[in-house]
């Protein structure tokens, strides 16, 4: 065999060589993609037979967006079917309610009632919007005055403190010049600031949940896959923006309770200038699985919740203790399902219209 025949072979030889490994690397990826879309299909499928929407496991993306003063805000028109004839939907407004405020102000002779605050407001755990506090708050309030134009506006953000409720009021509710606002924010204040915000951590420094960055193609396109969602649902963990993990919280801190108190009193203020009339309410919380510290936490900041309502003149609505009372067990802390929203209505209806005698209707 001749030079030229030996480098002739060699070559075919190296050819083939060259020729199995692209095969066995096209093989291995095709095999990778094979698998991912076998499983994003099985996903879709399950959920599908379950009455899922295409987007339920990325839903905390797909259901909010940035907001340059609130960190963050409902998505307007969103979809989200978590199960059969169970869904969080959005009006055009961002909000879990069948009507926009301008559809409720355009009614002659409305007495418009917001209701605000977060999770257990928005109603997380009622299967439509007409099962959450807000709505029920409605039927409760027309059935015992026997008074058709009472409204009632769920404006209710998940994971929203006061800090963001008293922005949220400013700078686009209290323009609809409502009756009345119904304020219920005290779990989240306790966990996401009272016990974080310290002399070396500012609000500004702390995870805000639900708030996606922005969306360039392929976060987008991977917000589409069921698959991502349920890794990322397991596998994703709030970090400051520095990069490192959260820490976890500690006692309640002075500048903690001092925030969370001036927000109470900034509400009152700018409702007072509106005039509307301001409710807080004293959010039920069934905290009795939590380690003392955290209860004692709540405690603390529930008494000087009613302190500063006191301060400020403002009526407090009793709703922890006769929710307890009344022998409703919640599946959750704040988050009470069907029946538990009714039951917080009606407790609280009375209580409004109580509030409000001798005050003249708009």
């Amino acid at each position: 065999m001749n030079a030229l025949t030996r480098s002739t072979a060699t070559a075919e030889v190296a050819l083939t060589c060259a020729r199995r490994r692209r095969s066995r690397w096209l093989l291995a990826i095709t095999s990778v993609v094979a698998t991912l879309l076998g499983l994003e299909g099985s996903i879709r499928i399950y959920d599908a037979v379950r009455g899922r929407s295409w987007n339920a496991r990325t839903y905390w993306y797909w259901a909010f967006e940035q907001d340059p003063f609130t960190g963050f805000r409902g998505r307007a028109n969103a979809r989200i079917e978590l199960a059969t004839n169970f869904a969080y939907r959005h009006n055009e407004e961002g909000f879990r309610d069948d009507r926009t405020l301008h559809q409720i102000t355009e009614v002659r002779g409305n007495r418009l009632v917001l209701c605000v605050g977060e999770s257990s407001t928005y109603g997380l755990g009622a299967p439509s919007s007409g099962t959450a506090y807000p709505a029920r708050l409605e039927v409760h309030l027309r059935h015992l005055s026997g008074d058709a134009n009472w409204f009632v506006y769920n404006a209710g953000i998940p994971a929203y403190t006061s800090h963001q409720v008293v922005q949220l009021l400013r700078l686009r509710l209290l323009k609809y010049r409502p009756e009345v606002v119904v304020m219920m924010n005290l779990r989240n204040d306790v966990e996401f600031m009272a016990r974080r915000v310290d002399e070396a951590t500012d609000f500004g420094d702390l995870p805000l949940a639900l708030a996606p960055i922005p969306s360039p193609f392929l976060t987008e396109l991977a917000m589409r896959s069921s698959l991502f969602g349920l890794l990322a649902t397991r596998v994703l963990r709030p970090v400051r923006p520095d990069g490192e993990t959260a820490t976890p919280a500690g006692p309640i801190t002075s500048r903690g309770r001092a925030f969370y108190l001036d927000n109470l009193a900034l509400a009152a203020l700018v409702c007072r200038r509106t005039p509307t009339q301001l409710l807080l309410v004293d959010q039920p919380i069934f905290n009795e699985g939590y380690e003392p510290s955290r209860r004692k936490a709540t405690a603390e900041m529930r008494e000087a919740m009613k302190a500063t309502a006191r301060e400020n003149d403002v009526p407090l609505l009793e709703a922890d203790r006769p929710l307890h009372v009344s022998g409703f067990a919640s599946p959750n802390e704040v988050h009470l399902g069907p029946v538990g929203y009714d039951k917080l209505a009606e407790i609280l209806a009375p209580q409004v219209l109580e509030a409000l005698r001798g005050r003249t209707p708009r």
